[in-house]
């Protein structure tokens, strides 16, 4: 046993550790650095390890048929040039997927001009959560050395090294991302509920939208019986016009949806007169509609919408939702003190009103004052009473 132990100690180090040693050591320098500068690093480093001209790593959505982050690197990052969603599956990337695992790459499943460039290439999918898929790539030109099958093995360790370290990443990103939701939802309500003014409320709720997310208009629109009408608004040119109008919510598809449902609806390539919402803004791309809910029931809708740019993500959506949320509590109250000031008010005014009768001994004077209180009560610009002699 110890002879054995002896001669096993002897035995050269493989070469692919050496490298992965190497490899290790390379990432571990750029681990507190941002997602994409550490992918970037990554990838060069994976260049280098494989003595690769170009490596490149692709990270795909397939529920939404997209390439959600491409980083290219090594000494001459134009060989395999990139290309769309489909480009990747129905080529390379499609071929490491089908193997589930480090392959190098027949040339058929190349294009002709990637023949032309490419000598060699070899390509592994990378293990990631659920949801998502992704590859790491290594290219040698035409004149350049051929992979060989130990690189293989190389490669398959490399690639669990990367999806090791994007799920990490992400999974902080996230934390991060969800602790300053927390704290900007946290100023948000703050504004919301530190004011009972129902302008000032949909003002802060609108405003504290804008630094959590991308959008180009945004509005909230408050159910009154069986409509909705656009209270407030933002980035719409003429919002003063657009608050003047009322929606029947069962002529409103989305609206309807939304009432019905009691969740959010998200729609792709809306026109303007599909969403009358935000007429007057041209075509929309990306559109948002979060139901607000109170006591169980929809009192209004907050929308946000895109004219260009990428669809909302599941971040975006968790933003809305938390937004809504809190809207529809600080709304709810608002509406709360308005009635309940305007109740005030109406009092104040027949108590007024009571007093000054007593006070009239002329008849003309004691009717005016009653015109005079009921119209401040209604309230309303004119009210008239007649006297009428039965005489």
């Amino acid at each position: 046993m110890v002879e054995s132990a002896a001669i096993a100690s002897e035995q050269p180090i493989p070469e692919w550790v050496d490298r992965l040693s190497w490899f290790h050591a390379r990432i571990r320098q750029a681990l507190d650095a941002g997602v994409g500068e550490v992918l970037q690093y990554a990838v060069d480093a994976v260049a280098t390890v494989l003595d690769a001209d170009q490596a490149s790593l692709h990270v795909f959505e397939p529920s939404v048929r997209d390439v959600r982050r491409s980083v290219v690197g090594g000494p001459q990052p134009g060989l395999f040039r990139e290309r769309p969603y489909e480009g990747h599956i129905n080529g390379p990337s499609g071929m490491a997927f089908a193997h589930d695992s480090a392959v190098i790459v027949d040339p058929h499943v190349l294009t002709e001009h990637d023949r032309t460039m490419i000598g060699s290439m070899l390509i592994a999918p990378i293990p990631l959560r659920a949801g998502t898929t992704a590859t790491i790539a290594v290219v040698n030109g035409s004149g350049s050395r051929t992979f060989a099958k130990s690189d293989i093995t190389t490669m398959s360790i490399v690639a669990h090294e990367l999806g090791m370290l994007i799920d990490s990443h992400e999974r902080l990103a996230a934390e991060k991302s969800q602790r300053r939701l927390a704290e900007s939802l946290r100023e948000v309500t703050s504004s919301m509920v530190s004011s009972l003014d129902f302008t000032a409320v949909l003002g802060a709720l609108l405003n504290g939208l804008e630094p959590m997310m991308q959008f180009t208009a945004a509005s909230v629109l408050l159910r009154e019986g069986e409509m909705m009408r656009v209270m407030a608004a933002h980035g719409i040119e003429d919002a003063t016009e657009i608050q003047k109008s009322y929606f029947k919510v069962a002529s409103h598809p989305i609206l309807k949806e939304v009432v019905e449902t009691q969740g959010h609806v998200v729609v792709h390539g809306l026109t303007a007169d599909q969403a009358p919402v935000y007429a007057g803004i041209g075509n929309i791309e990306h559109f948002i509609a979060m139901p607000l809910v109170s006591r169980n029931r929809v009192i209004g809708v907050l929308t946000v919408s895109r004219s260009r740019g990428e669809p909302f993500d599941l971040e975006e959506l968790i933003v809305l939702d938390a937004f809504s949320v809190q809207g529809a509590v600080a709304i709810q109250n608002a509406r709360l003190f308005q009635s309940t000031q305007e109740s005030l008010a109406k009092t104040e005014t027949l108590y007024q009103t009571a007093q000054a009768l007593i006070a009239f001994d002329s008849l003309t004077e004691m009717l005016q004052t009653v015109v005079d209180g009921a119209a401040r009560s209604i309230p309303a610009r004119q009210v008239s009473l007649q006297t009428v002699s039965l005489r």
